[in-house]
């Protein structure tokens, strides 16, 4: 299997700069929308709220833009948007939860303040989205593939996710394709793409047409975060000043965008193993766990640190004998999800190892030159 290293996906992902978009104008008055019944309140309150909106305060463009997601000094995130908004952003996080098999809490107050609505959504959002927004890992390789795929569930944890994985993922028997027709749900993965042979360029979680869950980049500047869909779209090149509509919501790889994005719906990887016929099941779920042990400390030490020349050899060494296993059965059972996963999880290791061995390599070399 073909390593691709992450550093080059951060050129293709940010060749286009950030610019303003403007929405189609509308009524600073306009009903706000329906609720999920868990959130029917949520309406009531943001009417409100929003009596005697200041229309002169924000141009409509910056109304339909703004959509921010701050974390105060005791560690509450609290959601902000133009009021008419808000409502649906908060039903829609907490219909996300609720897949998480988590239970929502109460719907929470709104404030209002100039044209503008919060609420604190750490009771209705993912606690795994509560936790990461707005954090950094302790060393680069976390990136927007592994963001995707751990916010719905098909990997369990923080660390690098090669082009090549995701790509199996989405189109293996836990995803499956949407159609542009379909309704959105939050969790679903955008997943964006462009010419050339191995055309993954970025992924991001949709939440809302507002609303998305990403990490921009595998270096460990990019911090998780909430943040504008159409802030998503941007980065990828899909801003709808420069792509068609349709390109958007594609469907395969579509002969007229340059650019497009595809939408999947993915089943947790613990729900699929759990039912799977897969053959020799009782040898792969061993694999499975001697793999997953490996993982765990990977990201543990993405997360928090501890890399060095010695930890490399002794996870090589585990993870050495495993991957000649898996390869023998995977033969064995050609086409087999499940066995054939573990090849795509073990390559995106190597390329975890390999980021945290070139950071380590220049940590000695500043350390030896005075520069930390």
């Amino acid at each position: 299997m073909k390593v691709r290293r992450p550093s080059a996906m951060v050129l293709v992902l940010f060749v286009v700069h950030l610019v303003a978009t403007a929405a189609q104008a509308a009524s600073l008055g306009a009903d706000l929308p329906d609720l999920t019944d868990a959130f029917t309140t949520l309406r009531a309150k943001a009417a409100a709220s929003a009596e005697g909106r200041v229309r002169a305060t924000h141009t409509q463009e910056e109304l339909d833009d703004i959509v921010q997601v701050e974390r105060d000094a005791s560690g509450r995130l609290t959601l902000r948007s133009d009021c008419r908004d808000l409502p649906a952003l908060l039903g829609a996080l907490a219909d996300w939860k609720t897949s998480f098999g988590e239970a929502p809490g109460a719907a929470p107050d709104i404030s209002r303040a100039g044209a503008f609505c919060s609420a604190p959504i750490d009771s209705i959002a993912p606690a795994l989205v509560v936790r990461l927004h707005g954090t950094r890992t302790r060393h680069s390789g976390p990136n927007c593939w592994n963001t995707a795929l751990l916010s719905a569930r098909v990997v369990l944890s923080q660390r690098a996710s090669e082009a090549e994985e995701i790509r199996f993922w989405t189109h293996s028997p836990l995803c499956r394709e949407l159609s542009p027709q379909e309704t959105r749900l939050p969790g679903d993965i955008i997943s964006v793409s462009g010419p050339g042979d191995s055309p993954e360029m970025h992924a991001f979680v949709y939440i809302t047409d507002k609303l998305a869950f990403a990490k921009n980049g595998f270096d460990v500047q990019w911090p998780y975060e909430l943040q504008s869909l159409e802030r998503q779209y941007q980065i990828a090149a899909l801003g709808d000043e420069i792509a068609p509509a349709a390109c958007r919501r594609a469907v395969g790889r579509p002969a007229d965008c340059n650019v497009w994005a595809n939408h999947y719906r993915c089943a947790p990887y613990a729900e699929y193993v759990s039912r799977a016929q897969t053959p020799e099941k009782d040898v792969f779920l061993k694999a499975d766990l001697e793999l997953t042990s490996i993982e765990r400390r990977l990201s543990s030490i993405v997360t928090s640190g501890g890399w060095s020349v010695e930890t490399r050899f002794e996870m090589e060494s585990g993870l050495r004998p495993l991957e000649e296993f898996v390869r023998g059965r995977t033969a064995a059972h050609p086409g087999d999800a499940l066995w054939s996963s573990l090849l795509f999880r073990i390559g995106s290791f190597r390329t975890q190892f390999d980021v945290l061995d070139d950071e380590l390599k220049k940590t000695k070399v500043l350390a030896h030159l005075g520069g930390i």
